[in-house]
């Protein structure tokens, strides 16, 4: 099943055995001919490691060849496989990873994970990593483990003061919460509104996420300099309502706006790892230029001009 490293066998393999013959006497005369009947019966290995088959026959006579002998290796068992994840993980955290190690002691690993996987922190609840380990026979292993993502902070009532996201916080402000100040998301911080609003500007850089969804703001909405992804409406996600200027600039996760009521003008340029602008209602101008990475800037319904990609 794999010639590699001297050959496998997957789960078992039987060694035959054949006469081959009998040689003629030493005066040229012929020998008494081979007795089928005392050829070794055929040798089944099923355990894993290198095993050595060994079998004989008889002439009419009585005498018995030398052993004929082969060496065969089995691999009979999957390859190990472990994955470990981190319980809880913050919400827009950038460290959060699985580890996994992979291994086969017999024909080896044709297909081998091992090493880290980033967890998915975009969105919270559980993250599920799932990994497959294959050795070169062909057994598999599948594993997984589970990461709960998490906020630090939920905001569930309604404030007169500002709201200032610190690095290392992971805030939500939820559905029918409202903040009637300005909103700042300080370099590290990660911030999700869920259905809030906020009566102010809301201002995030350097975040390690941005997330809005049927989320009203009232004053600009500035995103700038994330580390993660920013998402103003996204695919699962309701479109919000923002009635200042939009700029959203120099971002270096995945970009989306995607199905929003903007009041005002967006500018979405210079973003790093491709953007997503769909499905807007936009009151203002639209100016998507500069992105690198894959970049969809239609269909908009814009009522000022548009400078796109």
């Amino acid at each position: 099943d794999y010639a590699g490293g001297g050959g496998w066998y997957k789960d078992s393999v039987t060694v035959s055995f054949t006469a081959n013959g009998d040689p003629a006497l030493s005066d040229g005369s012929p020998g008494s001919g081979v007795n089928e009947a005392t050829l070794s019966a055929p040798q089944t290995f099923a355990t894993d490691g290198s095993h050595t088959a060994s079998g004989t026959v008889s002439d009419n006579a009585g005498n018995a060849s030398s052993p004929g002998t082969l060496a065969v290796q089995v691999d009979a068992t999957p390859p190990s496989l472990h994955i470990g994840c981190p319980s809880q993980a913050l919400f827009g955290a950038t460290s959060a990873t699985a580890s996994v190690t992979a291994s086969d002691g017999q024909s080896g690993l044709a297909q081998d994970p091992s090493g880290t996987v980033p967890i998915d922190t975009s969105t919270v609840g559980p993250k599920v990593t799932t990994r497959t380990a294959t050795d070169n026979v062909g057994h598999e292993t599948t594993a997984s483990c589970t990461t709960q993502v998490v906020y630090s902070k939920v905001i569930t009532a309604s404030s007169a003061k500002a709201l200032v996201v610190k690095a290392g916080e992971a805030v939500e402000l939820a559905s029918g919460a409202k903040v009637s100040a300005n909103v700042t998301v300080k370099a590290g911080g990660a911030l999700d509104i869920e259905g809030g609003t906020v009566s102010g500007t809301v201002v995030a850089t350097g975040a390690n996420a941005i997330r809005l969804c049927g989320a009203r703001v009232t004053g600009a909405l500035t995103i700038s300099s994330a580390i993660g992804p920013v998402a103003v409406g996204a695919v699962g996600c309701a479109g919000n309502m923002i009635y200042g200027k939009t700029t959203i600039k120099n971002n270096h996760g995945r970009v989306t706006a995607s199905g929003n009521q903007f009041e005002n003008s967006v500018v979405v340029k210079e973003n790093t790892n491709g953007v997503n602008v769909v499905g807007n209602q936009i009151a203002g101008a639209l100016t998507v230029l500069g992105n690198t990475g894959a970049v969809v800037d239609r269909p908009n319904t814009v009522d000022g001009t548009s400078k796109i990609q």
